[in-house]
Order: C-alpha cells, then sequence, then structure tokens
C-alpha cells in the first residue's frame, strides 16, 4: 500500500500495488517465445538454418565440380582408348566414379529440395508460434500493468479495507476513494426545528 487513509491523492498517483511475479514471470517466457519464434522464422525464410545451408551448399558445389572434372575425363577416356593410349579398365573406372558423383549430386539436390519444402512449412509454424506469442505478451503485460492500483481523479482515499499481505479476489475491493471537496448531504430535519435552518447556515 503506498498510501493512507485519509490521504489526498492526486490522478494517476499509485495507491497499491499487487503480487505480480507471476505474471510477470510468463511475460519475460511469452517474451522469449517471441524472440525464438522469430528467430526460426527468419531461419526458415532463408531456406533452412544457417549452418545446414552451407554445408550443403559446399558439398553441391564440391560434388558438382567432381562430376565435371570425371565426365571431362570420360571424354579423353574414351579418346585414349581408341587410341591405344588408355586401358579399358581406366575407362570403366572412371566411368563408375562418374556414375556415383552424378548419384552423388542428385542426392544433395533431392536434400536440398526437402530441405526448402521444410523450410516453407517451419514458416508457417513460426509464424502461428508468433501470433501466440504477440498475443500472450498483450494479455500478460495488461495482467502485470493491472497489479499497479492508481487513482482515477484527484482524490481523497477514505477506505482502505485490507493490508499489506492480504490475498485478493478478482471483484474485491482494496481503496475507496471520492472527491470529498464537493459532498452533497442529504439531512432529515424534524418538523419542529424547520425554523432553526436557514439557507447557507
Amino acid at each position: 500500500l503506498s498510501v493512507v487513509e485519509g490521504k489526498k491523492v492526486k490522478k494517476g498517483q499509485l495507491l497499491a500495488t499487487l503480487d505480480a511475479s507471476a505474471a510477470e514471470s510468463k511475460l519475460a517466457a511469452a517474451r522469449q517465445s517471441l524472440l525464438v519464434a522469430q528467430r526460426e522464422l527468419q531461419y526458415a525464410q532463408a531456406g533452412g538454418p544457417p549452418e545446414q545451408r552451407s554445408q550443403l551448399q559446399s558439398d553441391l558445389t564440391k560434388t558438382r565440380a567432381r562430376r565435371d572434372r570425371l565426365a571431362s575425363q570420360q571424354k579423353v577416356l574414351q579418346t585414349l582408348v581408341k587410341e591405344h593410349a588408355a586401358t579399358l579398365d581406366e575407362l570403366q573406372q572412371n566411368q563408375l566414379e562418374l556414375k556415383q558423383a552424378e548419384a552423388d549430386l542428385l542426392y544433395l539436390q533431392q536434400k536440398k529440395q526437402d530441405l526448402e519444402q521444410q523450410a516453407r512449412f517451419n514458416a508457417g509454424q513460426a509464424q502461428l508460434r508468433i501470433a501466440q506469442a504477440k498475443a500472450d505478451i498483450s494479455d500478460r503485460s495488461e495482467k502485470v500493468s493491472a497489479s499497479r492500483l492508481v487513482a482515477p481523479v484527484d482524490c481523497t482515499v477514505y477506505a482502505l479495507p485490507v493490508k499489506v499481505g492480504d490475498f485478493v479476489h478478482v471483484g474485491d475491493r482494496v481503496a475507496s476513494v471520492a472527491d470529498l471537496d464537493r459532498v452533497r448531504v442529504r439531512a432529515y430535519v424534524d418538523e419542529a426545528d424547520l425554523g432553526s435552518v436557514a439557507l447557507n447556515q
């Protein structure tokens, strides 16, 4: 409690603070979830995690270069075999390696397509988590803000039905305030005493 009974307060002045530690903890968790989802969305929109994309691109580049080298070498060997300058075994061995390189390249290309497809799916999931995290942040921010009870107008605190440490429920009255500078009093006067009452008395 930040005030006592009978104290005059200004509009917006703090009256009491509720324990919002649980709401603050949940708010921090929601903000962390938002950061994680935003990072996941960034990775997904880029085609996948950066380390995985980098490694895959490196493997593709190396495999493509190996395939091209073996394909070029295969043509040379075919000519050399015709000229009896290379053996048939050398030609067949290079052809086997070429087929393996082509198979490896196809595998890596399919892996890249799968990664991109998974990234598109992950992007959609991340967007849903971002929307949920933002909604959680909004809801929990309101709860944290609601833990600070402030004066609605310039007024006087005339009742504090709770004390520090009390447990309160939704709807419980924590403080009663009113503008006591302007008070309307309804009084009942006996008819016999009416003659003793005057205006502005």
